[in-house]
């Protein structure tokens, strides 16, 4: 009976330690990567449609011009299998009066092509 209760949590373990894979994490940092630095360089959301790779990217203090980025640093991609990854990042920015501040951000991701990137309003 122990064997059979042993087998049974060896197995739900088994199932619980999916992880996403490397590349798959690799990509949607890259997909970020792309989308900050173009924010960083002043260019449009709607460029990133032709970069390499291409890119959906959606931040409404980018889009709205509000801020300028000056610098970001990108913490950490994690996720679960079947959902959409999710990127830590600290911006560095700008406001239209010089101001400069820190903010974290979460983007979500999907991987694709485009690859879908959108920040977590909720973070």
């Amino acid at each position: 009976m122990l064997r059979w209760i042993a087998l049974g949590l060896s197995l739900m373990l088994a199932g619980c330690s999916r992880s996403v894979p490397q590349e798959e994490l690799d990509r949607a940092t890259e997909a970020v990567r792309v989308g900050l630095n173009a924010w960083k360089n002043g260019d449009m959301p709607a460029k990133l449609k032709n970069a390499e790779p291409p890119v959906t990217f959606s931040d409404d203090e980018w889009s709205n011009g509000k801020f300028k980025l000056l610098a970001f640093e990108i913490k950490k991609t994690e996720g679960k299998p079947n959902q959409p990854l999710r990127c830590t990042v600290q911006l560095t920015l700008q406001d239209r009066r010089g101001k400069k501040l820190e903010r974290d951000a979460v983007y979500e991701v999907r991987n694709g092509s485009p690859a879908v990137v959108a920040r977590d309003p909720y973070y």
